[in-house]
């Protein structure tokens, strides 16, 4: 019998999709509504009839659903191909009652050409024993023609992909240290994997001329589409979507260094059939080697409430290193209970964070541990709710950021800056390391209310920098800044808009 996995793609109506989803799996509100903004499965091993239901309830509301024949997945490779994880794979799935062998690439299966269309062989109407003895006799056929087999595309690329783990530590160490990237390049292409001739065109590229650098990058262009299969692996179709769709369409954002993924960014818009959705795509990405050197992550907030993303986290040692992460890009400003996580696992495993960014009115402060870290920047909806929440959140134990000098706070309501929450809210033993306090609100002006209170708390007089450079404050309150500063009651360096 032919089972199917069912994924929740997009909808006109978000409410009525969620109270379908909800119908169909039983689950809360806050869970149907993760599901549906980050394309999740709603069911797995569906008969044929439940998936025509189930596909015929969401075309009602206008919603469209993606209807996957379940299967299981081999695929084979030569480990002595020069082409590495470029070269052509074969593939075996094996379902209920049919078996079916085809060839294609990492990440590109969807569009067989001729050549593969010609390979390709399916048989159905089996039984389980039929499709068990096939199975195992394409499997001693490609072990006898040396080919090595695995059950996904991940693990193809990470076996075809040459590593130096002691150099690649070095460059997690020292990031800016080009000749060290370069040292690597040459390990990389003497091991025959042209991950090191990208070493070497972006390290030619931070010195290059203005002509020069445009055939570079030209090269470049041209280097990574040639290679998108070893260079992405599954996630090839995802990066290939983002360079179309642009900034405001990104599911995957990349930045490039010395031939590694410095940033990434795993936003909220994006569904690949090869890979799923939001969560899929995060953990796939701290698979590549091409990310092993990651430095900077940043989450889209639709993947913050996942349960599993915080065991993710903490297994990969690609994160383990990472000198910056950004746990959210948006705040919800709603009031009302919401999921809670305290992130105390994740935090030992950081051992190299140095700035840590929260989207989040409930950031968990109080559990934050981390010897090396030097700068949090917290975006808040409403200061009074993130003043709440943090005096009932644990009790305050010194010596957690010993590191912690630089606070940045960016509000996204000017109305919910009370001045006298403010005050309170900086006279706590959170903050007694910090001597640089940055400060954006951004709709509408500074509060003279608490303008006010900046030119009256000790703790600011005495900080090192006050950077209001990004705030929007009128002329009487930049008289009354200025006049602070000449008189000793705000730093010397303040920095203040243009």
């Amino acid at each position: 019998m032919e089972t199917y996995r069912i994924r929740f793609l997009d909808g006109p109506t978000l409410l009525r999709s969620i109270d379908l989803v909800r119908e169909f799996m039983g689950v809360g509100l806050r869970e149907a509504k993760e599901l549906v903004e980050t394309h999740g499965v709603i069911l797995e091993r569906a008969t044929a009839a439940e998936a025509r239901r189930v596909a015929a309830r969401f075309a009602e509301v206008g919603a469209q659903v993606m209807v996957e024949r379940t299967w299981r997945y081999i695929y084979a490779y030569d480990p002595r191909h020069p082409a590495r994880g470029d070269q052509p794979l074969q593939r075996l799935r094996a379902g209920e009652g049919e078996l079916a062998i085809d060839s294609g690439e990492i990440g590109s299966w969807d569009r067989p050409d001729l050549q593969a269309l010609a390979l390709a062989d399916h048989r159905g109407g089996l039984d389980p024993d039929q499709v068990e003895r096939l199975s195992v006799e394409r499997l001693r056929a490609w072990d006898q023609a040396g080919m090595r087999v695995a059950e996904d595309e991940f693990a193809v690329l990470e076996a075809l992909s040459a590593r130096e783990p002691k150099l690649e530590a070095a460059l997690s160490r020292r990031p800016d240290d080009r000749e060290a990237h370069l040292i690597y390049g040459d390990w990389l292409l003497a091991a025959g994997d042209p991950r090191g001739q990208l070493v070497a065109l972006q390290c030619a590229l931070e010195s290059a001329d203005a002509d020069p650098e445009e055939r570079l990058r030209a090269r470049e262009r041209a280097f990574m589409r040639e290679h998108a299969g070893h260079l992405f692996g599954p996630l090839r179709g995802v990066v290939a979507e983002t360079a179309d769709t642009g900034p405001g369409g990104r599911a995957l954002a990349l930045r490039w260094s010395r031939g590694f993924i410095a940033q990434a960014f795993v936003g909220p818009v994006g569904w690949s059939r090869s890979v799923g959705g939001p969560f899929e795509i995060l953990a796939g990405l701290l698979r590549l080697p091409v990310a092993a050197c990651l430095q900077t992550l940043g989450l889209t907030s639709a993947l913050l409430s996942r349960p599993e993303l915080e065991g993710l986290l903490c297994a990969s040692p690609v994160v383990a290193q990472l000198r910056a992460l950004e746990l959210g890009d948006h705040v919800d400003g709603r009031r009302g209970p919401r999921h809670e996580r305290s992130w105390s696992r994740l935090w030992p495993q950081l051992r190299q964070l140095r700035r840590l960014r929260f989207h989040d009115d409930q950031a968990p402060l109080r559990t934050l541990h981390s010897p090396t870290l030097e700068h949090l920047e917290l975006h808040l909806a409403d200061l009074g709710r993130f003043h709440e929440w943090l005096m009932a959140s644990e009790r305050f134990v010194a010596d957690r950021l010993p590191r912690l000098r630089a606070l940045s706070l960016v509000f996204s309501r000017g109305h919910s800056l009370v001045p006298a929450t403010f005050a309170d809210l900086m006279a706590l033993p959170d903050f007694d390391g910090i001597d640089d306090l940055s400060l954006e609100v951004r709709d509408e002006p500074l509060p003279s209310g608490l303008v006010e209170i900046l030119t009256m708390t000790p703790r600011i007089g005495g900080l090192r920098v006050l950077d209001l450079s990004r705030c929007r404050v009128d002329g009487a309150s930049l008289r009354v800044l200025e006049e602070a500063r000449a008189r000793g009651r705000l730093p010397e360096d303040l920095r203040l808009p243009q």
